[in-house]
């Protein structure tokens, strides 16, 4: 398999910096074992509960490590033939459309059961789909043109408040 140079093209310019993109891989990685193993307790602990809820969310709670785990480290998932486009076109996406999907899948497993860990198994997934918003927000602008648009904002607000 080649690699998908439209996906590298498009992400080269984003204004992101190169540790800051292994840094999100990095912390995806780690959120999706986390979640799997909070999910193994949260799992047990519904089981031995009765409850239905947190069974569910505990479900949930492994669907969600498996898609970090995919997104994140396809290489975890090369025994699957499925993970390869899967994984090629996740690599094309925005950074805030997987920090939206990421957001979403851990806020579901805290709304079905709360207890510490579906709330643990939750945080780090949703740390790392944060992390991915601040990624889509580019690069910082440099003193001089934060200076001029302040200045600019503040001759307007200066004109429309008369004297």
């Amino acid at each position: 398999m080649q690699p998908d140079l439209e996906s590298q093209d498009k992400n080269k310019g984003d204004g992101v910096t190169w540790w800051c993109k292994i840094l999100a891989r990095i912390v995806g990685v780690v959120a999706a074992i986390v979640c799997g193993i909070c999910a193994i307790t949260t799992f047990l602990s519904g089981t031995f509960g009765f409850d239905g809820l947190c069974i569910t969310s505990a479900v949930v709670m492994v669907l969600n490590c498996f898609v970090l785990l995919l997104f994140e480290a396809p290489i975890c998932c090369a025994f699957c033939e499925i993970t390869q486009p899967i994984s090629n076109w996740v690599d094309k996406r925005q950074y805030w459309q997987k920090g939206a999907i990421y957001v979403g899948l851990s806020i579901l497993p805290v709304a079905l059961c709360r207890n510490i860990a579906t709330i643990l198994g939750s945080v780090c997934p949703f740390a790392a789909g944060v992390l991915y918003g601040l990624m889509s927000l580019g690069k910082k602008a440099d003193r001089s043109e934060m200076l001029a648009n302040a200045n600019n904002g503040f001759e307007k607000f200066e004109n429309e408040s008369g004297p």
